[in-house]
C-alpha cells in the first residue's frame, strides 16, 4: 500500500504517473510482478474452403494469445497498482479484439525472504526502511500513493503488518495449477484487497482462508491445505529461485511474450501504455 503525489516529493519521485520499480536489495516493499503473452500455433486450414471463411478463421486465430504471466507476490503498493491498471488494459483490448484470448499466470518472487511470519508494524517499517524515520516524508509518500490508488478504485491503507508471504505464494500456486487462472486471479485480488485496503496480515491462516473462500474453494479443503505448511513449499521455493535466476530483480515487472519478440515493462505503467503494448503483441501475432 503506497501512494504518489506532486510538489515537494522525496528523492527519486516526481509527479509522473509511471512509478519506479522496486529493486532487490533495497529496503522497500516485499514483492514484484511480471506478465507474459504468447501466441499459439495456427491450425492447418483446408484449401478448398471459401476465401471468406479462410479469412475469418485467420483473423480469429492470429489474435489468440496463449498466456500472460505475472509474478506478483509478496506485494508492494506499486504491484497492486500495476495489476489494477493492467486489468483495465486487458478489458479494453479484449473488448476491441473479441477473438483474442489472454490467460494470466502468476509466478512467485520474494524481495525479502528473511521477513518473519509474525511480521512487524507496516507503517513503522516503511517509514524506517524507506524514509529514514522521517514522518514528513512518509506522509508525502502515503498521500501520493493514495492519490494514485483512487484512479483505479484502490483505497490504500498503511496500517497493519508487513510479514513473510511464502504461505500466500503456496496457496496461489497450488490452486493455480489445479483450478486454473480464474481461481488464481480471484485469490490474488482477495489477498491484495485484504492486505492493502483492509490492513490484514498478508499470509495469516485467516487471510488465506478468506481468499480461498472468495475464490470458490471449499472451506474444509482450503483449511487442510493451509494448515499443512509443507505441501507445495518446495515447488514454490524452486519457482522463486527460478525468477531470480531469470534476472528479475525489480517490481512491478511485466513481460509480454509475443510471437516475434517479447516486451518488458518495469514499474507501474499507465493504462494506455499497457493497452498500447498489448495491442502490439496482438498485431504481431498475425
Amino acid at each position: 500500500m503506497h501512494p504518489i503525489t506532486t510538489g515537494s516529493l522525496p528523492t527519486g519521485y516526481s509527479c509522473s504517473s509511471t512509478l519506479p520499480s522496486y529493486r532487490h536489495g533495497h529496503r522497500c516493499d516485499p514483492v514484484y510482478l511480471p506478465h507474459v503473452l504468447q501466441d499459439v500455433e495456427w491450425p492447418q486450414l483446408h484449401p478448398i474452403e471459401p476465401r471468406e471463411l479462410l479469412l475469418r478463421k485467420r483473423r480469429e486465430r492470429r489474435c489468440h494469445i496463449k498466456r500472460l504471466r505475472l509474478v506478483i507476490l509478496p506485494p508492494p503498493l506499486r504491484t497492486y497498482l500495476a495489476k489494477k491498471r493492467l486489468d483495465v488494459a486487458l478489458a479494453r483490448v479484449r473488448s476491441a479484439n473479441p477473438a483474442a484470448t489472454f490467460v494470466v499466470k502468476y509466478l512467485p518472487y520474494q524481495l525479502y525472504p528473511e521477513a518473519s511470519k509474525e511480521g512487524e508494524d507496516k507503517y513503522a517499517w516503511y517509514m524506517a526502511s524507506k524514509y529514514g524515520g522521517s514522518e514528513e516524508r512518509m506522509k508525502m509518500y502515503t498521500t501520493l500513493m493514495a492519490a494514485y490508488g483512487v484512479g483505479v478504485g484502490i483505497d490504500f491503507k498503511f496500517g497493519g503488518t508487513v510479514a513473510n508471504t511464502l504461505d500466500a505464494h503456496r496457496l496461489v500456486q497450488h490452486y493455480q495449477s489445479r483450478r486454473g487462472p480464474a481461481c488464481a486471479d480471484a485469490l490474488i485480488n482477495s489477498l491484495y484487497r485484504q492486505y492493502f485496503e483492509e490492513e490484514r496480515h498478508p499470509s495469516s491462516p485467516q487471510t488465506l482462508l478468506t481468499a480461498a473462500q472468495e475464490a470458490g474453494i471449499d472451506e474444509k479443503e482450503a483449511r487442510a491445505f493451509i494448515e499443512d505448511e509443507y505441501e507445495g513449499l518446495q515447488d514454490v521455493k524452486m519457482l522463486v529461485r527460478e525468477q531470480a535466476g531469470n534476472g528479475v530483480d525489480a517490481v512491478p515487472y511485466v513481460v509480454l511474450e509475443g510471437r516475434r519478440r517479447d516486451f518488458t515493462l518495469q514499474g507501474a505503467k499507465e493504462v494506455d501504455e499497457y493497452v498500447k503494448t498489448l495491442e502490439q503483441v496482438v498485431k504481431e501475432s498475425g
